[in-house]
This record gives structure tokens, C-alpha cells and sequence, in this order.
């Protein structure tokens, strides 16, 4: 429990308990289980779409603003984020950076490709929306998409304090690190 929140001599310190990933400071190893508990606490006000990171809501905000100031030097379009107009710059060039390896199709975004192989298997793909949580943590009734994000979240139910240090965090929930191990763990 004697860890810093951040570490500047290049060890990472810091890990997921369901990936292994490790991380250099606290806050970001905090942030990446989001990603494990479908979790997204920072919420837009004007539309209430969701992040489980607070920097893609302030990017996300802008485009409530109606700013716009990167434009394309091609076709004059423009952009409230420096990415989108990255991205968008890819089809004045026609790189395709991404390929699919069963039929060789090239495609200018990741995401693109992914729908595509499922051409190659049969399968539709599904949008996280449509996707059911038929997973309820019977204690609380908290309900969740993935087998996995209950599990994360139960340990909330099951935590001693024994040789952990807890604390609470309003966006994580209940999280703390293993002295034994010097490894930070979230127990939600």
C-alpha cells in the first residue's frame, strides 16, 4: 500500500487483475478496467451518450459545439477532431492500410474491416446495444453483457481487507492494491 500513484522510472507497477496489463501510474490502470466492466461513468449532459474515459467525452462535447476547426486541404470538409480528419483524409489518398486475409480486400479503417470478415463466417455482427445483459450478479441485481464483468464486479460482494488497502472511487467503484504483490487490483 506504500505505492505512489505514478512511477517515473520506466516500471509499471501498476496491474489489471483480469488482463495482466500493467501500467505506469494508478489513474490509468484505474481507467483501463473500465474496459473489463463495460463501466462508462462519464456521461454527456446534452446527449447522454457515455465514456469510460473523461478526454473521448470532452472530445465527444465538441461536436455539441459546433466547432469545427480542422478542414481538409483536398475537398475544404470539416472536422470538430484532428483524428476525423485524419481518417478522412485517407480517402482522398486511397491508402487502405487494413486487409482482410481471406479474400485480401482493403479497407482505410480498422472497424470497417471487422464488419467485413463477417461475411467470411456467417455471422451478423451485433451492435453492443442489441446485446442483451443476461448476466445478474444475484446480491445487488446489477446486470451485465459479459460472464467475465460479473465476476469483476462480485468481488465488490466477496473483498476483505485482510492484506489489501480498499479505496472507493465514484467512476470505479471499490478498488485497492495488494501489498504482498505490489500490484494494484479493482475489487468491483
Amino acid at each position: 500500500s506504500n505505492l505512489p500513484d505514478s512511477n517515473d522510472n520506466g516500471e509499471k507497477p501498476f496491474a489489471c487483475s483480469v488482463c495482466g496489463r500493467t501500467f505506469r501510474q494508478r489513474h490509468s490502470m484505474q481507467s483501463h478496467m473500465c474496459t473489463h466492466s463495460g463501466e462508462r461513468p462519464f456521461q454527456c449532459s446534452d446527449c447522454g451518450k457515455s465514456f469510460y474515459k473523461q478526454w473521448r467525452l470532452k472530445m465527444h462535447a465538441s461536436t455539441h459545439a459546433g466547432e469545427k476547426p480542422h478542414s481538409c486541404d483536398v475537398c475544404g470538409r470539416r472536422f470538430n477532431l484532428l483524428q476525423n480528419l485524419r481518417r478522412h483524409a485517407l480517402m482522398h489518398t486511397g491508402e487502405k492500410r487494413f486487409t482482410c486475409s481471406e479474400c485480401g480486400k482493403g479497407f482505410t479503417r480498422a472497424a470497417t474491416l471487422r464488419t467485413h470478415q463477417f461475411i467470411h463466417t456467417g455471422q451478423k455482427p451485433v451492435k453492443r446495444e442489441q446485446t442483451p445483459k443476461t448476466f445478474t450478479c444475484d446480491l445487488c441485481g446489477k446486470s451485465f453483457r459479459k460472464a467475465v464483468n460479473l465476476k469483476v464486479h462480485q468481488r465488490v460482494h466477496t473483498a476483505t481487507h485482510g492484506p489489501e488497502f480498499l479505496f472507493y472511487s465514484s467512476s470505479l467503484g471499490w478498488a485497492g492494491m495488494q501489498s504482498g504483490r505490489r500490484r494494484s487490483i479493482l475489487l468491483t
